[in-house]
């Protein structure tokens, strides 16, 4: 059985809807999704264990997941509406102490920015597009919503990969646009 994972988005965890959704419509594949550490300075090397460990298949991520999806380089992953730029989402990655949209695997509801985290995240930006090359850029699907109004950052994608797709939906994914556009997808490429 193929393995699927799932990278959920700033603020969520491995319960996301997203993750639920996914795991409930694609009975045939092992779906499953870690709780991302906030700081990405642990985070990145963390996800990157997590697909080696578990053999992954096929990543999709959203948002900020997204963004950790396509830094790993080797899987076949799909982006939507990669969050390349967490450190200047000013309104979202701020100092303090935020609720969870939902609670992580261990129950935490809660979570923590720091000024240390922020730089962590300016510090990676800098190097999204290190460990791409002419062999894996193919291997990296971007879907883009087109009444996203928090990320737009299909342009910069554009100049790193082949595929990128635009979809009728919001920043956040619902149901539908998991069913009618990311499970086919996941499906065409696992199938390749």
């Amino acid at each position: 059985m193929k393995t699927i994972v799932y990278f959920h988005g700033f603020g969520s965890s491995c319960r996301s809807n997203s993750a639920t959704c996914l795991a409930d419509n694609l009975p045939e594949y092992n779906v499953i999704a870690p709780d991302i550490p906030v700081d990405p300075a642990e985070a990145l090397p963390f996800l990157k264990n997590y697909c080696a460990e578990n053999q992954v298949d096929l990543i999709i991520g959203t948002s900020m997941g997204g963004m950790y999806a396509m830094q790993m380089t080797d899987y076949p992953r799909i982006c939507v509406n990669p969050a390349l730029h967490m450190s200047q989402q000013k309104d979202i990655l701020q100092v303090g102490t935020f609720e969870r949209f939902q609670p992580t695997a261990d129950g935490q509801t809660h979570f923590t920015i720091t000024e240390e985290i922020i730089q962590h995240f300016k510090e990676m930006e800098q190097h999204l597009f290190d460990g791409v090359t002419s062999e894996n850029q193919t291997l990296c699907w971007g879907f883009f919503a087109d009444g996203d109004t928090l990320v737009n950052c299909k342009d910069e994608f554009a100049q790193h990969f082949t595929h990128e797709e635009d979809f009728h939906g919001e920043h956040r994914m619902n149901d539908q646009v998991i069913l009618d556009v990311i499970i086919p997808a996941a499906q065409k490429i696992l199938s390749e």
